[in-house]
């Protein structure tokens, strides 16, 4: 526990702390590690990003409709600017996705694996007026791990991710250093890159309040000017609490 909170910790200072003016082509969304036992059981979760100068926001949501089954879908989207460049300099994107996966429910959470499919875009605007649009597809596999104790809940989980460039929209960039990062983008797409994920939060009846750090672990995904980390602070709801009566025992 103490390890994971140090981690915590070190990625939340990482991401307030780092507000250079570099242009990003990708950003990570929070990996979701549910926590999912029956059929019927659903979580929607509502959070605050702040990764490498961008901030944003996500919803998610899964949902088991069969037993040991579910669905999963993700929306994230996040923006940028650098407050000296008078307005010029900025970026935003988006990336929505859906996924299918499995789970195994545990004495006290569950175990989960989920595949899925998305598309997103990055749109960048440099200092000497020039931009760019680059659109792209991801796959992503994701094994996860979630347990929940009487006050608190965890979570771990490692998403591979292939994410493949179509051909980018220059308008005006001279930027040649610009330039060089879009062309290597679209020369070494597909990009394929493990991203690692902890979220820990307080639980409160079927409401969690938490927060996530997911890390991009690839040398080349800071060769591509991608952003490395996401930090979000976010809100999880078990819906199933909504509809289904607590167990009450039979006296006998």
């Amino acid at each position: 526990m103490i390890h994971a909170f140090k981690t915590f910790f070190i990625l939340l200072t990482i991401s307030v702390l780092c507000s250079n003016c570099n242009h990003y082509y990708y950003a990570p969304n929070t990996v979701q590690t549910p926590i999912l036992q029956q059929r019927h059981d659903a979580e929607v979760s509502l959070g605050v990003a702040r990764g490498q100068n961008l901030q944003g926001y996500e919803l998610q949501g899964v949902y088991s409709p069969v037993k040991h089954g579910a669905v999963m879908f993700n929306y994230f989207q996040a923006q940028g600017r650098n407050r000296d460049s008078g307005g010029f300099n900025w970026g935003k994107g988006r990336l929505t996705e859906f996924g299918l996966g499995g789970y195994l429910p545990t004495k006290k959470g569950s175990a989960a694996l989920f595949a899925g499919w998305g598309q997103g875009f990055v749109e960048n605007h440099y200092l000497d007026e020039g931009n760019s649009i680059l659109h792209f597809d991801r796959i992503f596999f994701q094994p996860t791990i979630a347990t929940q104790g009487k006050f608190f809940r965890f979570g771990a989980g490692l998403r591979i991710v292939q994410v493949r460039f179509g051909k980018g929209q220059i308008t005006h960039l001279s930027d040649t250093r610009e330039l060089y990062n879009l062309q290597q983008i679209e020369v070494r797409s597909p990009l394929v890159f493990p991203e690692i994920a902890l979220n820990g939060g307080l639980w409160i009846g079927p409401m969690t309040m938490g927060i996530s750090a997911t890390l991009v672990n690839s040398n080349r995904a800071t060769i591509q000017n991608f952003s490395k980390s996401n930090i979000s602070f976010r809100t999880t709801i078990a819906l199933q609490s909504l509809w289904r009566k607590p167990k009450t025992e039979v006296l006998k």
